[in-house]
């Protein structure tokens, strides 16, 4: 055999192997037509196959539940800027991930009912962040945020994280429900003297407007105290009567000389004013010392001779402020002391000193070891008695009905705002659909690719027939 016809000899096996490769678009829409039930199980597999791929193998990764809300509540900042329910406790925006926070979640849906809190609170899958925005007056915010891969549905981590922030307006809820206005008519009060029931009908009455002030710095005398529409306002106006005639019970009991006591045993009365008289003495006597020691310290601050011992000026005023009102409050009490000591038929004399006055006809003491000789008087201070008992209920009456309004007005400016959608968003989510259609795209060019192979070898073997 020549060498041209080795030659041609290769040339030939050269243009059969091109041809066993050959790849037309005839042979692959031949291919597709002629295995079109393998095309399109192969593509409807791969385009499941996609599908979950991102629905359970990506997003699982990927997946974030996330939810923006803020907080009305009934809160106050005390002197260290620490925000507080009105029960004392601290408002910690960070306990929506708290253990605590965790099985309140679980109980507000019976969905949750099989939710393991320990095992998920180990895993501590559940974020919160705090948001200032400037551009708003300084609004806070807050933001939750968990893997959705956290829990087995993502329906039941929505539950829970919503259940989540739920949680510190629980806390001002139950704070608001165990507020009373402080209960100074005790089960004693019967057995009191006249002077104590007053002092504490007058600290009932305080308690009243310190908590009607409260509502009123905080939402003006318009809001709603009642579901009636009764306003603030009008519930100060039916209660100031009580306050006015409670201020004066004191004052009304030293300039009438009134006292309690038992028919018959008046004497015995006015020897236990002369006992109680001689405890008043020695206690004005310390509380003069103590004011007097007050005094001196405020004029050596006031003289920056101590200085020195503090921080810094701030401090320093502050300092100065409370020790001005601690001197105040013990002015208050040696002022209620000597009304009290006069009233027991004391004086001062010369010298500061408290002493019995020989020439007073008119104090309680007097009275009582000469009662028969003031029968209008004994007359007028049984009628006083009575009156501090209708008084001592009237301000049992408004101390509950300034609770109720308490409890009315915060309830119903205690409430939690949730952002965006008004539930929780699953964010970092790749759409199902173009798993799905990636899936059926690469599956029908992978799949169409091979059966136009396969189809364009047949179409060679018919050629060479």
């Amino acid at each position: 055999m020549s060498e041209k016809q080795n030659s041609n000899v290769i040339v030939v096996q050269d243009n059969e192997e091109k041809k066993v490769r050959r790849l037309t678009l005839t042979s692959w829409a031949k291919g597709i037509v002629n295995y079109k039930w393998w095309v399109i199980g192969a593509t409807a597999l791969t385009g499941l196959a996609g599908f979950a791929g991102v629905q359970w193998a990506v997003n699982g990764i990927r997946e974030t539940l996330t939810v923006s809300y803020s907080y009305n509540l009934a809160t106050e900042v005390d002197a260290t800027k620490t925000e507080r329910f009105i029960n004392g406790q601290v408002f910690d925006y960070s306990s929506v991930v708290s253990k605590e926070a965790y099985e309140f979640a679980k109980n507000q849906d019976e969905s949750l009912a099989n939710l393991d809190v320990d095992a998920l609170y180990k895993k501590s899958p559940v974020s919160v962040i705090r948001n200032i925005n400037a551009d708003y007056d300084n609004e806070i915010t807050y933001t939750l945020s968990a893997k959705v891969s956290a829990f087995k549905d993502p329906e039941l981590g929505k539950k829970f994280m919503m259940g989540l922030i739920k949680y510190p307006l629980y806390l001002s809820d139950k704070a608001i429900e165990g507020y009373e206005v402080t209960s100074y008519i005790r089960s004693t009060f019967d057995a009191l003297s006249y002077l104590e029931k007053a002092a504490a009908i007058e600290k009932q009455s305080a308690a009243i407007s310190q908590t009607y002030d409260l509502l009123k710095n905080n939402f003006g005398t318009s809001v709603a105290t009642k579901e009636n529409g009764q306003t603030l306002n009008q519930t100060i106006s039916y209660f100031e009567p009580i306050a006015t005639e409670a201020s004066t019970l004191s004052s009304t009991i030293f300039s009438n000389y009134f006292v309690d006591y038992v028919e018959g045993e008046e004497a015995k009365r006015a020897a236990q004013i002369d006992v109680d008289a001689k405890i008043q003495i020695k206690n004005y006597e310390t509380k003069s010392s103590e004011k007097d020691m007050k005094l001196e310290l405020l004029k050596s601050m006031e003289n920056a001779t101590i200085v020195s011992t503090l921080t810094n000026e701030s401090e320093y005023v502050k300092a100065m402020l409370s020790l001005k009102d601690e001197i105040e409050s013990i002015s208050k009490e040696l002022s209620n002391i000597k009304n009290s000591l006069n009233w027991a038929g004391y004086i001062q004399n010369d010298d500061g000193k408290f002493v019995e006055d020989p020439s007073d006809d008119y104090s309680c003491k007097y009275r009582l070891n000469h009662i028969s000789s003031f029968a209008s008087w004994a007359e007028n201070n049984k009628a006083f008695g009575a009156k501090l008992n209708l008084m001592s209920k009237a301000v049992t009456v408004e101390a509950t009905y300034a609770s109720d309004a308490f409890h009315y007005v915060y309830a119903q400016n205690n409430a939690l705002t949730v952002w965006g959608s008004g539930n929780v968003a699953i964010a970092n989510s790749i759409p199902w659909v173009l798993g799905l259609v990636g899936g059926l795209v690469l599956g029908f060019v992978v799949t169409s690719l091979i059966t136009g192979t396969v189809q364009g070898s047949k179409m060679l073997k018919e050629e060479e027939k």
